[in-house]
């Protein structure tokens, strides 16, 4: 069931409505305190691709123009999950009129040039489970975006908002060369990938 909010603010004769949909689950998307988006164009998101397709673990997709590669997941127990997938969805938990992939037990990794990228940010929200975070060849294991937000991987500055149920944008800067995410139920979209 989809409920809608929205919160009308009045500026002398200008009139700025911001509307929200709740995810499939009932919560509430609220406006956080975000980063901002590396984006100097739009965003890569699924839009391209179809509601209800699967990508297994160990195959390859393409969004507007962006190679991802589906990979293995570690529990937080230390164990691996072989079996999951990246499943494109209109699930209304980060765009509530389009699609997004849930990473179902899998990390996924976009295609970067040899000489890496100055900058990646996505909006992502975690809907339960661990997570994992791969950047130049150094791994985290974690469960919150606030175990990761301030700290720096890979020699690489990550900020991230949100929190469990509660959507938000991560970002990391540095020189990236290597970039893996995952989750159990991660939802992600509106990736933005620096040169």
């Amino acid at each position: 069931m989809n409920n809608f909010w929205f919160s009308a603010l009045l500026l002398g004769t200008l009139t700025c409505i911001t509307l929200f949909s709740a995810c499939e689950d009932d919560d509430m998307i609220t406006p956080g305190d975000d980063p901002e988006p590396c984006c100097e164009t739009a965003p890569i998101n699924y839009e391209d691709l179809s509601a209800g397709t699967d990508f297994p673990n160990g195959s390859t997709y393409t969004t507007q123009g962006q190679k991802f590669e589906v990979l293995d997941f570690t529990w937080s127990s230390g164990g691996i999950a072989t079996n999951g997938a990246v499943q494109i969805r209109n699930s209304n938990c980060l765009n509530p009129a389009g699609l997004e992939a849930q990473l179902n037990n899998v990390n996924t990794k976009p295609d970067l040039p040899a000489n890496g990228v100055d900058c990646i940010s996505f909006k992502a929200v975690n809907k339960g489970g661990n997570l994992n975070l791969t950047i130049n060849n150094d791994f985290i294991n974690f469960n919150e975006p606030s175990d990761i937000d301030g700290t720096t991987l890979g020699g690489v500055t990550i900020m991230a908002s949100g929190a469990k149920d509660v959507p938000g944008v991560w970002r990391f800067e540095g020189n990236i060369t290597e970039f893996l995410v995952g989750g159990q139920e991660l939802f992600v979209d509106d990736w933005c990938i620096g040169s």
